[in-house]
């Protein structure tokens, strides 16, 4: 049996060579780099259209506006947001630096609001370079603008409630520049026994009057201001220095009064104010 040398000499010797045939193999070459060219080239307009895909489905997916708070209708007309964030809060507690990115739609979702509440507070800081945002609220997932375009760094806004509803802030980024916004969300309430103001403050029934006497008061050189301080309402009065201030309450609540020196301290004055209330019988006004 020939072993593979003779074979491979006996197979060479077999071969018919012609004049082109270096022509011939160079086309048959050609012919092959060609059809790894058409290939590669289909091959890589096939993984292109396949990544375009996917890019095209992520990023509707990404900017695909989805909240359990907010119904279609709303959706549909909200052009400035791109995205949502349903972001979890409870009463009084802290929000840190919470980031707003642009064109994006914070909520506020509150937790636990207890049912004697009659409005929200939301208090807090947005800041950012390009600080431009709009707010409101949203209830049973119909939304309510209260700020459109603003540019305050302070937020400050006070929400009238019903029972039975659900309720949640919310802070749209209408700038190019992530926003950041820390601050609260407070519950407030008629309830008066509900909360504990301490031993200074003042229970006052409806139309009140508070009378306020300072003239003992030794330091009165040093006093900046005379506050009023209403603890459901969260308002301030203040007033100027004076002997005798009368306030009238329209409503009930708890108040504090406190006078603040040039340097700043508190001053309680509970002890100095008496309580006044009018009440008509007939035709004449008495003094309780």
């Amino acid at each position: 049996m020939p072993n593979k040398n003779e074979q491979y000499v006996k197979e060479m010797n077999s071969l018919v060579f012609s004049d082109d045939i270096q022509e011939k193999i160079m086309k048959n070459i050609s012919k092959q780099k060609k059809k790894n060219i058409t290939i590669s080239v289909t091959t890589a307009v096939l993984i292109t259209c396949f990544l375009c895909i996917i890019m095209i489905k992520y990023t509707n997916a990404s900017n695909e506006i989805t909240s359990e708070f907010l119904c279609e209708k709303d959706i549909e007309t909200m052009d400035q947001v791109n995205s949502v964030n349903d972001f979890k809060t409870a009463i009084n507690n802290n929000i840190d630096h919470l980031e707003i990115i642009p064109n994006q739609m914070v909520i506020l979702n509150i937790q636990n609001i207890p049912s004697d509440t009659e409005s929200l507070s939301l208090k807090g800081h947005i800041t950012g370079n390009d600080r431009k945002y709009s707010l409101g609220y949203i209830a049973d997932k119909n939304y309510t603008e209260l700020l459109s375009d603003c540019t305050e760094e302070l937020v400050n806004k006070e929400l009238n409630i019903k029972g039975g509803t659900e309720y949640s802030f919310y802070i749209v980024n209408c700038s190019n520049q992530t926003l950041t916004f820390s601050g609260n969300i407070a519950a407030n309430s008629n309830n008066l026994v509900y909360y504990d103001y301490g031993n200074e403050s003042l229970q006052v029934e409806e139309n009140g009057r508070l009378i306020i006497d300072l003239s003992g008061l030794s330091n009165s050189n040093d006093i900046e201001g005379i506050y009023v301080y209403n603890c459901i309402t969260r308002q301030t009065i203040r007033f100027s220095f004076s002997r005798l201030i009368e306030y009238k309450s329209q409503q009930k609540g708890i108040y504090l009064l406190y006078a603040v020196t040039v340097d700043g301290e508190k001053i309680d004055l509970s002890k100095n104010v008496t309580i006044e209330y009018s009440i008509k019988e007939g035709n004449g006004v008495f003094l309780k």
